[in-house]
């Protein structure tokens, strides 16, 4: 389900709209809607904060019905879409109803395991498995990959589940079994390895 802590540490728990459902990321837009990521696509509610309800808008029609990874905003009307295995799709208003378009990589191949993405300073990171980290530009429906970061760039692994770029822009990178990695300038530094006891780093929140 979904909580809701409101200003005075109150916990409103949303069970029912979403007691079928994997919650995998949450984006809320400038107007207050909230674009849910979950395990059967993306679900479009609004939040109505005195009355402490969540109404739903739509589903997101274009996306498979397939695990969602995260959303971002790139602009004040299009968010980028992250599916697992089914690629990235691009969300637009026009109406006042959103819609998706197909948007793709047209430099690299279909098997392509996305794990997480992050939008900072005009560029979309995405975190992937067995492929490191793609830093890309996004231009009409389009996506290049303009850098790549991978065990021939310095990471010790290909296999990255999360990312984040703070407010300083460094990125930051967390792996499977290959601790947290932080990314300024042109160089990586790498924090809570242990090599006995490798565990993935599934979330970060870093000077957000």
């Amino acid at each position: 389900g979904l909580f809701y802590i409101n200003k005075d540490n109150e916990f409103k728990f949303f069970q029912t709209e979403f007691s079928d459902l994997i919650i995998n990321s949450l984006t809320i837009s400038q107007d207050n809607l909230f674009f849910i990521s979950t395990d059967i696509g993306v679900k479009i509610y609004s939040f109505y904060e005195e009355e402490g309800i969540l109404t739903k808008e739509q589903d997101v029609v274009g996306i498979p019905q397939v695990p969602v990874k995260n959303i971002c905003k790139i602009s004040e009307d299009k968010f980028v879409v992250a599916t697992m295995q089914s690629g990235l799709f691009l969300i637009s208003e026009i109406d006042g109803f959103y819609q998706c378009d197909n948007s793709y990589f047209d430099n690299l191949g279909s098997d392509l395991f996305i794990r997480d993405i992050d939008f900072y300073d005009n560029y979309l990171y995405i975190s992937t498995f067995q492929q490191g980290v793609f830093k890309a530009s996004i231009r009409r429906n389009e996506v290049r990959i303009v850098e790549k970061y991978n065990e021939y760039s310095g990471l010790k692994t290909n296999n990255v589940n999360s990312l984040f770029v703070d407010r300083e822009s460094v990125l930051w990178i967390g792996t499977y079994g290959k601790g947290l990695v932080s990314k300024a300038n042109d160089y990586f530094s790498f924090y809570l390895r242990d090599r006995e006891t490798p565990k993935p780093y599934s979330f970060i929140v870093v000077n957000g």
